[in-house]
């Protein structure tokens, strides 16, 4: 299997993050599988023949559920029906910039993104979501063909067989690390957590 995958990997150590882990976790179900990386924001008409020869392209995490991602965000290409492969979103959330239950239940889909859901929907496969928020979105604008996943990154495949929190771990830490978005309008926010 040959698996195109987009990501958003490009400026902040969380992107990066989900992307090894979304690249791990496609590893541990198809182990004999090539991964294709490509970024997410730029157009990639030029290489739709090459994502064509793939089985699946996979949008692997990040805020894909906000208008605007598609195609601001990730401009790959101006028609969806140009890309002749399944397409797979996986553990992508929701993003506003007031994100509580009010805005969960009032935000609408404009039609690039709704153009996105159909193309991933096409084959029958389930837009994977990172937390409720998202889910709770998708489903007001009418979407029930959704698995809560969650986030790529909260998965570490030493532990994937792990059910249910056992106690053991870290009891105790001295330095705590904080990875800024790259949008230093959450520079303050980063701040007061330190």
């Amino acid at each position: 299997m040959k698996i195109a995958v987009l990501h958003g990997a490009i400026i902040n150590a969380g992107d990066f993050l989900i992307k090894n882990r979304a690249i791990s976790l496609l590893k541990y179900f198809y182990p004999d599988s090539e991964i294709v990386e490509y970024y997410r924001n730029q157009s990639l008409e030029e290489k739709l023949p090459e994502i064509n020869a793939c089985d699946i392209l996979v949008f692997a995490g990040g805020p894909g559920y906000c208008n605007g991602f598609y195609p601001r965000m990730a401009p790959v290409t101006d028609d969806l029906n140009k890309i002749k492969i399944p397409v797979m979103l996986l553990g992508m959330g929701w993003w506003e910039h007031n994100s509580d239950v009010v805005s969960q239940y009032s935000y609408q889909f404009e039609e690039p993104m709704r153009a996105l859901f159909q193309k991933a929907m096409e084959k029958g496969l389930k837009m994977g979501c990172r937390d409720i928020a998202t889910v709770n979105v998708l489903r007001n604008n009418g979407y029930d063909n959704i698995a809560m996943t969650g986030c790529p990154a909260w998965y570490d495949l030493e532990h994937i067989g792990i059910t249910r929190y056992t106690g053991k771990g870290l009891t105790s830490s001295r330095k705590i690390c904080i990875s800024d978005c790259g949008n230093m309008a959450n520079w303050g926010l980063a701040v007061e957590l330190t």
